[in-house]
C-alpha cells in the first residue's frame, strides 16, 4: 500500500468513506476506554464499531448528522438505534426513545430553532 487513504479500505474498515478527523478523544487510565467525539464523512463508522465490538471492547457510541437529519446510537454487542428526525414535524421528540439522543436533539433543537428566528428577521 502507498500510505495513502484508500476508498474501498475505508468503507472496509469504517463502513464511511473517509477516515475520522477533527476530534477529541481521551483514553481513560485503565487504557480499556474513551470518551470524546470525531467526524466522520456522511455517516457513522458503524464497522469500525463493530470491530471494536468483536475485539472483545464495550462500545456505547452516540452519532449524529444535522445536515441529513439522523441520529443514533450503537451500543455492543451489536445493537444499533437509528432514527431520522424533522424539527418542522411538532410531534419530532415522540420517535425518539432514547434518553441520550433525545437529550442531544433537544441542543440541536434549541439552535435550529434560534437558526430559523434568524432567517425569518
Amino acid at each position: 500500500s502507498s500510505g495513502e487513504w484508500q476508498y474501498d479500505t475505508a468503507i472496509e474498515e469504517w463502513g464511511t468513506k473517509w477516515d475520522a478527523t477533527c476530534g477529541d478523544v481521551e483514553i481513560a487510565e485503565d487504557g480499556k476506554s474513551c470518551t470524546g467525539w470525531f467526524e466522520t464523512a456522511w455517516g457513522p463508522g458503524i464497522r469500525a464499531y463493530e470491530k471494536l465490538s468483536e475485539a472483545g471492547f464495550d462500545v456505547d457510541i452516540t452519532f449524529h448528522e444535522p445536515g441529513m437529519c439522523f441520529v443514533g446510537r450503537f451500543t455492543s454487542p451489536d445493537e444499533e438505534y437509528y432514527v431520522e428526525y424533522n424539527f418542522e414535524d411538532e410531534n419530532w421528540r415522540d420517535k425518539i426513545d432514547d434518553p441520550e439522543v433525545l437529550e442531544l436533539l433537544e441542543y440541536e433543537y434549541e439552535n435550529w430553532k434560534e437558526w430559523q428566528e434568524e432567517e425569518t428577521q
